[in-house]
């Protein structure tokens, strides 16, 4: 392996951790016990309680479609544009619902960092195929 193609691995590696985490955090909240979502404050336990399907779902196609786009990029695959394509929309649609629709929970400025980090991230990875493409690492 070249300089290139080791810092691929690593960078990609390191993207396909982050979105795992992501799978993580989407799985503890869909399969959340009754009991656990009772320990949870008022605000959040009405959100939740009132959380459209489609926003459950494009938090799935967001961190879902990173994790395959990672997978595809780790094989050189150029599906990974299409995975990740998904990606960002699911994050715009989630994010979207969050600051401009909903009206349970009042974020607080270490949610929208959080926010703009996942955003961002979700914009790089994409870029990065495009760039990837054009190089020629992925086909």
């Amino acid at each position: 392996m070249n300089k290139t193609s080791k810092k691929y691995l690593i960078i990609n590696s390191l993207a396909l951790i982050w979105n795992i985490i992501g799978v993580y955090q989407y799985l503890v909240q869909v399969y959340q016990s009754e009991l656990d979502k009772m320990a949870l404050a008022p605000e959040i336990q009405n959100y939740f309680l009132h959380l459209p399907a489609w926003v459950t779902g494009s938090y799935a196609m967001a961190v879902f479609g990173g994790s395959a786009g990672c997978i595809a990029l780790l094989l050189r695959s150029s599906w990974s544009i299409n995975f990740f394509g998904s990606s960002l929309l699911g994050v715009l649609l989630q994010h979207y619902y969050n600051f401009f629709i909903q009206s349970d929970v009042i974020f607080s400025m270490n949610l929208i960092w959080k926010a703009i980090v996942i955003l961002t991230v979700s914009i790089a990875l994409l870029w990065s195929t495009f760039y990837y493409k054009k190089k020629g690492f992925i086909f």
